[in-house]
């Protein structure tokens, strides 16, 4: 019987130290988890912060492209009154000039006039369109030379902003 209450209470001792084992197990178990949980709680914040700075600087970029669209569109505007100004003025030389040959007595006429585009009277009225509109395509190209650097310049502005620093 004593043997038996040996056996049994080293039974007991046993499952005892194997239940203490298994609480140590789960205690170190459980601090890991709620490591993991730490973790993971910062990674989320860490991404979330991510996120709106991400959609800080996609509103940058738009404010940007916007306001350099704007100011496109604005010298283009310019550009296109100042073409046509020029045009309204080179009309009207050329209407002045009109007047003045009809103004002029013949004898004056004949006269040598000075070597300028508008003021020339050798250039018959074709000539003088296809010059203007050589001018006109001249001044064309130059403002899609312009536009496309300014094109350009958006894109490597945006590239930069968008590169990760």
């Amino acid at each position: 019987l004593e043997n038996e209450l040996n056996q049994l209470s080293e039974q007991a001792l046993e499952e005892l130290m194997g239940m203490e084992m298994a609480d140590v197990m789960v205690s170190q178990e459980t601090e890991a988890l709620k490591d993991v949980v730490a973790l993971r709680d910062e990674v989320l914040a860490k991404l979330k912060a991510a996120e709106e700075r991400l959609v800080d600087v996609k509103m940058e970029l738009e404010l940007l492209l916007e306001e350099e669209n704007n100011q496109t569109m604005e010298l283009e505007r310019e550009r296109e009154e100042e073409e046509f100004k020029e045009r309204q003025e080179k009309e009207k030389q050329k209407q002045k000039l009109k007047e003045e040959e009809i103004k002029l007595p013949e004898d004056e006429e004949d006269e040598p006039q000075p070597d300028k585009l508008l003021d020339n009277p050798e250039l018959d009225e074709e000539e003088l369109m296809r010059l203007m509109l050589e001018e006109d395509a001249r001044l064309e190209r130059e403002a899609q030379q312009q536009q496309q650097q300014q094109q350009q310049q958006q894109q490597q502005n945006i590239r930069h902003l968008e590169s990760p620093n």
